[in-house]
């Protein structure tokens, strides 16, 4: 069992109120406190009193990238700056010292992710919020093994920041083809902006299941979500909300108390 090092002095407890509360709140709560050494998916028991004993696996994905490849330099008013050089002390490269910087720098160029954490409970559920890439290793890690046989996990909540693209976080389009490569049960959509209402989140996410209503009665960003869904299987998706609760079952049965 790999070891986590705590911000706080203190075990990491799971109260028996946490069996009917809200799963996703314990977790960001509760594990802002670690520190991952290393990015790569960890297995954490999380253990309090005897009635509850919770297994999640930590999965690092990417959030975007990290633009800077160094710390910008301060200056302030103080500072001692260079003269302003003469003609006489530029000496300009050659062409071929300019194209050899100029490969050395395309070179030296790496784009790096900006790695962040999401989580799978058990073999019963995956969250997996502020995502932009989920690398190869993963995949296979979201499936559900349940009883040594790998199934459908029964649900998953995936980010969806908007209808569009966004380099750091999973467009509409996007996210369906995740949740579709995933296959859970169920699918919760999280994290939206402000420009799609949740009812118009209903309307288009419900077509991606094959429930489609009259086209007359659309707004526009229903019409406009409904043209973004990927070719592909009809999935069950429904958009979170504030104070949604799941409940999974063992043998893998979700229900909420919303849809």
């Amino acid at each position: 069992m790999l070891r986590f090092e705590f911000l706080e002095d203190r075990p990491l407890k799971c109260p028996q109120r946490f069996l009917n509360s809200n799963i996703t709140s314990f977790m960001i709560k509760n594990l802002s406190r670690l520190k991952v050494p290393e990015s790569r998916s960890h297995r954490l028991l999380v253990s309090g009193y005897s009635s509850c004993r919770l297994m999640l696996t930590l999965l690092t994905v990417h959030h975007g990238r990290i633009f800077s490849q160094a710390p910008l330099p301060v200056v302030t008013p103080t500072a001692t700056l260079p003269p302003t050089p003469t003609n006489a002390d530029i000496i300009l490269p050659s062409p071929l010292e300019k194209q050899q910087t100029e490969k050395k720098a395309e070179q030296e160029q790496v784009i790096r992710p900006l790695l962040c954490l999401g989580f799978k409970i058990q073999e019963q559920l995956a969250y997996i919020s502020d995502v932009s890439h989920i690398p190869d290793h993963v995949w296979d890690i979201l499936r559900s093994n349940r009883g040594g046989v790998f199934k459908r996990l029964p649900a998953l909540i995936l980010d969806c920041l908007r209808l569009r693209s966004h380099q750091s976080h999973l467009g509409f389009a996007e996210s369906i083809k995740v949740a579709r490569q995933i296959g859970a049960t169920k699918t919760y959509l999280t994290g939206f902006s402000h420009e799609v209402a949740h009812e118009e989140y209903v309307t288009i996410t419900e077509a991606v299941g094959g429930i489609l209503k009259d086209t007359q009665t659309l707004t526009e960003s229903e019409r406009s979500g409904i043209e973004l869904i990927p070719c592909g299987q009809q999935l069950w998706v429904r958009p979170a909300h504030d104070g949604l609760r799941l409940f999974v079952s063992e043998d893998g049965i979700v229900r909420d108390e919303s849809y």
